[in-house]
């Protein structure tokens, strides 16, 4: 592929180890590199060098394999098991609903199944029947050590909520900060 009216500078050193600089214009130069080509039709040694180098396979030149244990990242996280918490790890049970007046009460109990503390934010949907009953209600708790319980009481208030039959508990779950 030809540039064409691009000017670039190939530097060079001398044996006295002065650098020279050398305006170029591919164009005029036929060579793809910028490089100058002196008056008898002979490039610099780095514009054949870039030249050569281009032609050459990539894998022409393939680094060594790195001896003892891989360390490269992706190798870690493959043969490291995921710890990292998740709904699965705190399980919630003894979960009622309330309902008096114009209040509706989901309480239970949160247990840290895990091997690591966790935060733990529950967001509670009050429905009747199918149909959704304003909007969720949210509690939550912080550093709840493996093997921890956490009774909890999430509230919400509303003229809506007296007609509540039934509930849903959404579980987020993060590791301690």
């Amino acid at each position: 592929m030809a540039v064409t009216g691009v000017t670039t500078w190939l530097f060079t050193r001398d044996t006295e180890g002065d650098e020279k600089g050398a305006q170029s214009n591919a164009e005029s130069d036929g060579n793809e590199t910028g490089g100058s080509i002196d008056e008898n039709g002979t490039a610099p040694e780095a514009s054949r060098v870039d030249v050569e180098n281009e032609s050459q396979p990539a894998a022409a030149d393939p680094e060594p394999e790195p001896e003892g244990p891989e360390t490269n990242e992706s190798a870690i996280n493959e043969s490291a098991p995921d710890t990292t918490p998740t709904a699965e790890d705190v399980t919630l049970s003894d979960t009622e609903l309330v309902i008096e007046s114009n209040m509706a009460t989901v309480t239970g109990t949160a247990t840290n199944e895990g091997d690591e503390p966790v935060t733990i934010d529950l967001e509670v949907q009050f429905l009747e029947g199918d149909e959704q009953l304003g909007r969720p209600a949210l509690g939550g708790t912080t550093g709840l050590q493996p093997g921890d319980s956490w009774e909890f009481t999430i509230s919400a208030r509303g003229s809506e909520l007296s007609g509540a039959t039934d509930y849903e508990i959404a579980k987020n779950v993060q590791t301690r900060s």
